[in-house]
């Protein structure tokens, strides 16, 4: 690389450093607290909420009906300024659902954007597991 080349990688490097920092300083301010809730919520209601150690710049969520019963939640940075938020659903007798993916920039990801996050994703599992528990074909869950 020239001298151009190294110096505009470093400042690319440098943003990216940046938009991971507005990322952690969300995921510490609001994700965090957000789940705490939803798992105290969920719990409540027999579900097993986790989260697995947090990646710099991506937070898992699951949520688990029964062994194969679960929704996660992946909330990352992406780009300069913006979160993503995917989900996706395990149902019994069908596996792995189609997920759901939304982004914003990280200033509108606030505590009700998160929650809407969470309720899309809990309302889905439960929609799909009680679609697929109808289906006299699929086999019954399995305890966690």
């Amino acid at each position: 690389m020239n001298q151009w080349q190294q110096s505009f990688a470093k400042r690319v490097d440098a943003l990216r450093e940046t938009a991971v920092k507005k990322f952690e300083h969300l995921a510490d301010e609001v994700l965090a607290g957000a789940y705490e809730e939803y798992a105290a919520f969920t719990a409540q209601h027999e579900l097993h909420p986790s989260a697995p150690q947090p990646q710099s710049g991506t937070r898992f969520y699951k949520f688990a009906l029964s062994e194969d019963a679960y929704v996660l939640l992946f909330f990352r940075a992406r780009g300069l300024d913006a979160v993503e938020c995917e989900y996706e659903c395990s149902v019994p007798g069908k596996g792995c659902t189609n997920s759901d993916k939304v982004s914003t920039p990280v200033a509108e990801a606030t505590r009700a954007w998160v929650e809407r996050r969470f309720q899309t994703a809990l309302d889905d599992l439960v929609n799909q597991v009680a679609a697929a528990s109808a289906d006299e074909n699929v086999p019954e869950l399995v305890a966690v």
